[in-house]
């Protein structure tokens, strides 16, 4: 067999044929072996190679006008052509493995709900050196980014490394995934609020961002009146567990986690003052608004919590 033969056969992607209903039902799934171990090899090796020559810089983040470190956080982006063509690799996902992904979505997405872009968005290969994620959404409302698709590259992974990615779907238990070598886990950028948590080893992966045309309507985006006549506690919890709409009260409902995560991430950093007294601010408005269904969603969040802890 030829080596371009083998290569190719090595970067095949493993996509679920259940991927679509999946996410539409849960908005993630978390796929082990995605893509084949050597071709995972030589991408960690790449990975090594590019940081050791300094083509990885640090990762900014943009709140408000202003652009913020993440500390111990840095990226590649593969839209920098220049960039990319340090690594055959690198251009390889960029020009093939992306859109191979969006097309094996494609052939899945009979009832069109996605109607991704034939190319991605973004796509990043990010080395983690301590750094960690406060909660978020990938696309909290503005844009069409519809999925996120994250590989790891880490075979040496041991439970106490840190760097878990903890998903955390509205009013559920959170799920905390290691970010094991050759898996990936892809969800639904505006539906997903998630994490990550502090990295005591060096972390690699990469990231792949998918547009949609069917993500961020009025109805994804907008909460009105008309969203907010329910009969119910029960009611109201089940349409924004499956809702982007929950974006908008995410923040108060989940208060204490986000503050959190805020000073683990960015404590000490010229971010961290004024991303909580935004975020303070948000909740108080929310608050304001809403609070007898803030109160109750926090209320039904600690009873859970109870839970899981005695559990």
């Amino acid at each position: 067999m030829s080596s371009t033969i083998q290569q190719s056969i090595e970067r095949e992607l493993n996509v679920p044929s259940n991927l679509v209903s999946e996410l539409s039902k849960n908005h993630y799934v978390i796929v082990d072996n995605f893509i084949e171990l050597q071709w995972a090899d030589r991408l960690l090796s790449e990975g090594n190679r590019l940081v050791t020559e300094g083509h990885l810089k640090q990762h900014l983040f943009q709140f408000g006008k202003t652009l913020y470190e993440k500390p111990n956080i840095f990226e590649l982006d593969l839209h920098d052509q220049q960039k990319r063509n340090q690594s055959s690799e690198l251009s390889y996902i960029f020009e093939k493995t992306g859109p191979a992904f969006i097309r094996a979505i494609d052939e899945q997405d009979t009832e069109r709900r996605l109607c991704l872009d034939q190319s991605p968005s973004a796509i990043k290969l990010q080395h983690n050196i301590g750094g960690c994620f406060p909660l978020h959404y990938d696309n909290p409302g503005q844009g069409k980014r519809a999925i996120t698709c994250i590989v790891y590259l880490n075979p040496h992974w041991i439970e106490g490394d840190g760097g878990e990615l903890v998903l955390w779907p509205f009013l559920a238990k959170p799920i905390f995934v290691p970010p094991l070598h050759r898996r990936a886990v892809i969800f639904k950028s505006d539906m997903l609020l998630h994490r990550v948590m502090q990295s005591k080893k060096d972390r690699f992966c990469f990231t792949i961002w998918c547009d949609g045309g069917t993500v961020n309507g009025k109805d994804d985006v907008f909460l009105s009146r008309d969203h907010l006549k329910f009969s119910s506690f029960d009611e109201a919890e089940l349409f924004f567990a499956n809702s982007p709409l929950q974006r908008v009260i995410s923040r108060a409902v989940y208060d204490e986690e986000y503050v959190a995560s805020l000073i683990e991430c960015l404590g000490g950093t010229d971010g961290e003052r004024s991303m909580i007294y935004q975020h303070r601010a948000s909740v108080q408005s929310l608050v304001g608004k809403l609070r007898p269904l803030i109160e109750e969603f926090q209320r039904r969040k600690a009873r859970l919590n109870a839970c899981n802890s005695v559990s």
